[in-house]
């Protein structure tokens, strides 16, 4: 016998040790249920596959991580600081990994190791050099981005298959590509915050490359600047995604 209390009266009751089921308590009549076991639900995979496509926003996050990832490809030969007079005498675009040189409608384009070719020893080519560094550390921070940005979108697809039962995924592998498909957006706006600000801070201004121009024109162009917000907006829509998943 086991001795309980009535959850009504909470009077002591006396069952045997196996009874279960509903029971009426023979001091105030109240009804209770002992010894049942709650009735559990079984998680389905396709359940869980909801999370990330149970609201339109995160429809509109696999667009915008679409979007991010044409970004990324264009910034790898995109142009992030010019110098040039209004003329159009000379005009110097810097990329990432190279520089093109324009005097008057011929334009070159050359490697920032081939600095030293172009102007010989000296304290420009050494500056072009640095802007050979600070083009490799944001090239390399916006390579990763983009490789996490593919696998993110991947990840994005996988659920929506795997959702409408298209595509079968172990245990293991549904809940790396939920996290995937939820946080990866941190890491490539985090990759991309990191390089342009490297790349705006290691990189020479282009007054101290001794073009031997005056009235020059120079600074970063409206992309470099698009690079250092776009990020900080992808991280705040991206915890709102997460927010209502």
């Amino acid at each position: 016998m086991v001795e309980i209390l009535c959850p009504h009266c909470e009077g002591e009751i006396e069952l045997d040790d196996d009874a279960s089921g509903e029971f009426e308590c023979p001091l105030c009549g109240g009804e209770f249920e002992w010894n049942i076991s709650p009735e559990v639900k079984p998680s389905s995979g396709r359940n869980q596959a909801m999370e990330i496509v149970s609201h339109p926003i995160q429809w509109f996050g696999l667009a915008f991580s679409v979007i991010m990832l044409v970004i990324l490809i264009l910034s790898l030969s995109a142009t992030y600081y010019t110098a040039g007079d209004e003329e159009g005498f000379l005009d110097v675009k810097f990329k990432l990994s190279e520089f093109e040189f324009d005097t008057g409608g011929s334009a070159v384009s050359f490697d920032y190791s081939d600095s030293e070719k172009v102007w010989g020893e000296g304290s420009t080519a050494d500056k072009f050099g640095t802007w050979g560094v600070a083009g490799f550390i944001g090239k390399m921070c916006f390579i990763l981005a983009l490789i996490v940005c593919s696998l993110s979108i991947v990840a994005r697809v996988l659920n929506v298959l795997y959702n409408i039962e298209v595509v079968q995924l172990p245990e293991a592998a549904e809940n790396i590509v939920s996290w995937t498909a939820k946080f990866s957006s941190f890491i490539i706006s985090s990759l991309i915050l990191l390089g342009i600000i490297l790349f705006m801070i290691i990189s020479p201004s282009a007054s101290t490359m001794e073009f031997n121009q005056e009235g020059l024109d120079y600074g970063f162009t409206f992309f470099t600047w698009f690079m250092l917000v776009l990020p900080i907006l992808y991280a705040v829509f991206s915890k709102l995604e997460v927010d209502f998943s």
